[in-house]
């Protein structure tokens, strides 16, 4: 079936897909697919793709669907993004949610969460209407549940304000917040504070943090630099050594 109901530049195709009752307002809505925007009554520039896309949304502006069950759940929400089979599936309402990959933020009812990858954030819920301003990016990124070193990741829920970068990045906590942790297999375990790399394990050498080199003669003044630097002086007196910025001199750590 297909056809273009509606005032301006909709576009329907696919069995039930589209309505007949669309509000005189609702323009520019293009779905591809079984039962894509079945329901939709007012709405604008909304784009669904794939087999039941939005079969549940009846108003919404900017919504942009690709793959199967994806934003299976919407029914009022806009402004969210979904590309892949499952991805933002339960969210009903909430807007500018950002899923790459299958069952990305596929159980997400909250907003403004990114989540890009295969399962990434995939059982982080969060709260309808509420901010969730998660970042997950890498294959199982604030989903997998595994024990690195002596940390053991969970599954964000209900946390906030949290970034995950890398396969299997995580934290200990699911209901965490502010917590960045950054490389592949990388866990954080402590609000407001950022981890970077692998723990060491017996069997396993973890990752280091390789600090940036410099000659002495080559030190930005301290007034130029940013306080708060830090760089390895490589032909410092006695060895290389640790130097940080206090904003009036460069004071030497080890």
């Amino acid at each position: 079936m297909l056809h273009t109901y509606g005032t301006s530049g909709n576009l329907f195709v696919g069995l039930g897909a589209g309505n007949f009752t669309l509000d005189a307002t609702s323009i520019s809505n293009v779905g591809f697919g079984r039962n894509v925007f079945k329901f939709l009554t007012l709405g604008m520039r909304n784009c669904g793709f794939g087999d039941a896309v939005f079969p549940a949304l009846t108003s919404g502006n900017d919504n942009t669907i690709f793959g199967t069950f994806a934003g299976q759940g919407l029914t009022t929400a806009s402004s969210n993004t979904a590309i892949g089979k499952d991805a933002l599936k339960a969210n009903a309402t909430s807007i500018r949610n950002t899923a790459i990959g299958m069952s990305a933020l596929g159980s997400c009812v909250g907003a403004s969460n990114v989540a890009v990858g295969f399962n990434s954030a995939q059982a982080l819920t969060g709260t309808a209407g509420s901010n969730g301003f998660n970042v997950c990016i890498g294959y199982g990124s604030g989903l997998q549940a595994q024990t690195v070193g002596g940390l053991t990741s969970v599954a964000l829920t209900t946390a906030t304000n949290n970034t995950m970068l890398g396969n299997y990045a995580g934290s200990t906590s699911a209901t965490g917040t502010y917590r960045t942790a950054v490389g592949s297999d990388s866990i954080c375990a402590v609000n407001n504070s950022i981890k970077l790399g692998r723990d060491h394990t017996p069997s396993v050498a973890g990752d280091m943090v390789t600090l940036p080199s410099v000659l002495t003669a080559n030190l930005p003044t301290a007034t130029a630099a940013m306080v708060g630097s830090i760089l390895f002086v490589t032909d410092s007196p006695g060895g290389g050594h640790v130097f940080f910025c206090n904003g009036t001199t460069w004071a030497r750590v080890n």
